[in-house]
């Protein structure tokens, strides 16, 4: 009876500890800090193509309105600005990149100071994630766990230390789903449609779909979802059209409304104007950047180069039954190896560190643990309530285009390009919650209990072993700091070079 009783008492514990505020406040803060040094040490331009979006913010900088930016001279580097769905981050950052202008005259300090918004930004998504995930129902131990090991994840400091629109997409998504969730709830328990908290989500549906345009297809998946969930309670007699028409117009003139449904009208030009004026002009909502300035000047634009060098090489037509077969596996593993390697200076020509291997491979078995928990027991996901249908529709959804679109990219080029895990990263939370509602599920799970909580203690600590930020520090060479970080940088990973399995 001694050991079980041990074991219990040690994981209430564990579990104690991790819903703490210091164990909340300690994740953010070594968050902030291995973000902040990649920020300040890792020379321009990182990985994640900083010269297009640091292209992008100075384009915009020039102008006041968005859809008044002109394409820059010469041979289009970055892309066709006009016309890229993707604007809204580049748009936002100008503000703070005029400001700095004024103030220094110094790119390396003005770049900086970007990035350094950015690790505020990214800290700030997980702020609004642990609200998600508290709002969904996850106990605060589990989700603040559960957050520590996103932020353990190396491609996540990596990528809050840099310039890139995915720092902002993270936070909006996470935003974005906070709002419908508390929108299908009032919908689903109150039986009419709230006119604020309505126009307030689908303005951030609109939003975030235009600092990214990949989010499109899982906005398009909520707005789908909440009008289903509108017509079946029509068609039930669960929801009322009468009480939700006297709700808005008692709603409609208090300020906050006022205030949402402005905002809906303003998000609402934004979206139509950029993404309205490609599907009249190009037939596309994001039209192929020679489609917008021609195949010459797009030669420039790195992405577009890549997939033309591949095309002319006919790749596509050396392409084999198994590798096609093979792709969706090859898919996966390189979304995992890229969530976890180290990756150089454009200047380098991105050389790439292979993953530390104790963090890497406890995250692969871990991931294909819950991928196979969450396939085999998505019945009872889907019969459990409204949440979990909301989250597997929009998410599954997202990652169902995102693959199609790759898979599409490969067969026209016949090389396997533009696999990142970034792209999924605002999706693990979500992909948590659904791991976590999967084994409640399970009838024995509570005489298991104990050990799953000395299972997520363990892969918290293999996660720490070699995550983080040690990939980048390990496998780096001194060509990928400022020439002032390097002297830092020997410090840092002589320190951890005795302690890490390599």
């Amino acid at each position: 009876m001694k050991k079980p009783y041990r074991l219990g008492l040690a994981t209430t514990t564990v579990m104690r500890w991790f819903s703490s505020r210091w164990f909340w406040w300690c994740t953010i803060g070594l968050f902030v800090l291995q973000s902040s040094y990649v920020a300040l040490a890792g020379r321009f331009s990182m990985a994640f193509d900083e010269y297009y979006h640091l292209g992008s913010i100075q384009a915009y900088a020039k102008v006041w309105l968005p859809w008044s930016v002109h394409q820059p001279a010469g041979p289009a580097a970055i892309g066709a600005v006009p016309a890229d769905g993707s604007y809204l981050y580049h748009y936002l950052m100008s503000f703070p990149y005029r400001l700095l202008t004024h103030i220094t005259t110094s790119a390396t300090t003005q770049l900086l100071v970007l990035r350094l918004i950015d690790v505020v930004i990214v800290a700030a998504g997980l702020y609004v994630f642990r609200r998600l995930l508290l709002r969904l129902g996850m106990s605060r131990a589990v989700s603040q766990a559960l957050l520590l090991v996103v932020s353990l994840l190396p491609m996540t400091p990596f990528l809050a230390g840099q310039l890139t629109y995915d720092t902002l997409w993270f936070t909006m998504t996470a935003v974005t789903m906070l709002a419908m969730v508390e929108l299908i709830d009032t919908v689903q328990h109150r039986h009419m449609l709230p006119l604020r908290e309505a126009a307030w989500a689908i303005t951030l549906l609109l939003i975030t779909s235009q600092v990214k345009y990949a989010f499109l297809p899982m906005a398009l998946a909520g707005a789908v979802f909440l009008i289903v969930l509108i017509v079946h309670g029509i068609r039930v007699h669960t929801f009322s059209i009468s009480q939700t028409v006297a709700e808005w117009r008692v709603a409609i003139r208090t300020p906050l409304t006022v205030g949402a449904v402005a905002l809906l009208l303003i998000s609402g030009v934004f979206f139509s104007v950029r993404y309205g004026t490609n599907i009249i002009k190009y037939h596309n909502p994001v039209p192929a950047c020679a489609a917008v300035l021609g195949k010459q000047d797009c030669l420039a634009y790195g992405p577009y180069a890549r997939d033309e060098t591949n095309r002319d090489m006919a790749l596509d037509k050396q392409l084999k039954t198994a590798e096609k077969v093979s792709y969706p596996f090859g898919w996966f593993f390189q979304m995992m190896r890229e969530s976890y390697f180290a990756v150089g200076p454009l200047d380098l020509d991105y050389p790439t560190g292979v993953p530390l291997p104790v963090s890497y491979w406890s995250g692969f078995a871990i991931a294909i643990a819950s991928l196979l928990l969450v396939v085999v027991r998505a019945k009872q996901l889907w019969q459990r309530g409204i949440h979990e249908r909301l989250l597997i529709s929009s998410v599954c959804t997202y990652i169902v285009f995102l693959f199609v679109t790759n898979f599409q990219t490969f067969l026209s080029t016949g090389a396997p390009v533009a696999i990142h895990g970034r792209y999924v990263l605002a999706l693990l939370p979500m992909l948590g919650y659904l791991v976590y509602v999967a084994l409640h599920s399970i009838r024995s799970w509570q005489r298991w209990r104990m050990y799953g909580i000395s299972l997520l203690t363990a892969f918290i600590i293999l996660t720490a072993y070699g995550g983080g930020i040690a990939p980048f520090i390990l496998r780096s060479a001194d060509n990928w700091y400022w020439p002032s970080a390097i002297p830092t940088s020997k410090i840092v990973r002589s320190a951890l070079w005795p302690l890490i399995i390599r």
